[in-house]
């Protein structure tokens, strides 16, 4: 069941005005007043909702009974290297998808691409918290304080033969884990030099993947093992 977030509690009278998640609600779903929807708080508890006036940027609804709350990974953090706008755009989206709640854009030795945050946060560049989701301002790699993560996994090409899945087994779920992607170029020695001291460096198989598409791959393999097989 698709499940929309708020990124505050869900009242008597909720109103949805995120214009990603209105368009879905009316323009991918095309559901209309009457029809229900399942809802869920910053603080987790979800319900079932009725649309009562479904509008392009504004969804309001009435609250019916309770759900279970929302299950997620809620140490989750994604540290990606800038790419293309376009490519690092939808990269983001579906690392939220995937449980991720804190996104940081990085500027490594080969990083060749500029972010304009606007095309994903709908901000200014800035620390900024949308739909329950933290985004940081774009920053040099070695800005990252990699020691306040419990687990750092670096999905790196030369890796030793580490898989992704045997790493996680030492992940404790609970603990705070962050997932760096590094950027087209790959990372350099002076990037390697930064991580090495805090990271756990995992392979993501044989296959060659552009950044976005490694991204992807290592979050979803997260989400399965720590949350469906946990």
């Amino acid at each position: 069941m698709q499940r929309y977030v708020l990124d505050h509690p869900v009242l008597k009278k909720t109103a949805i005005t995120d214009a990603n998640q209105t368009r879905h609600i009316t323009h991918i779903r095309r559901l209309n007043p009457g029809d229900n929807l399942v809802l869920c708080g910053s603080d987790g508890a979800c319900f079932w909702m009725t649309i009562d006036e479904a509008e392009a940027h504004r969804v309001t609804l009435t609250r019916g009974r309770s759900l279970p709350k929302l299950a997620r990974q809620r140490h989750l953090s994604f540290a990606q290297a800038l790419i293309s706008p376009e490519h690092f755009t939808m990269v983001c989206q579906k690392a939220i998808e995937l449980g991720v709640d804190t996104v940081y854009p990085l500027i490594t030795n080969r990083t060749v691409a500029e972010l304009n945050p606007v095309s994903f946060t709908g901000t200014d560049e800035r620390n900024t918290t949308h739909d329950a989701v933290t985004f940081h301002a774009s920053m040099p790699l070695s800005s990252l304080d990699l020691t306040v993560f419990d687990t750092v996994l670096v999905a790196y090409e030369d890796a030793p033969p580490r898989t992704l899945r045997d790493a996680l087994k030492r992940v404790d779920k609970h603990g705070r884990l962050l997932v760096v992607v590094g950027p087209e170029g790959g990372f350099s020695e002076d990037d390697l030099a930064v991580l090495n001291p805090h990271a756990t460096f995992i392979s993501l198989g044989q296959r060659i993947m552009r950044s976005d598409t490694a991204a992807i791959a290592a979050l979803s393999v997260i989400m399965h093992e720590l949350e469906v097989i946990g």
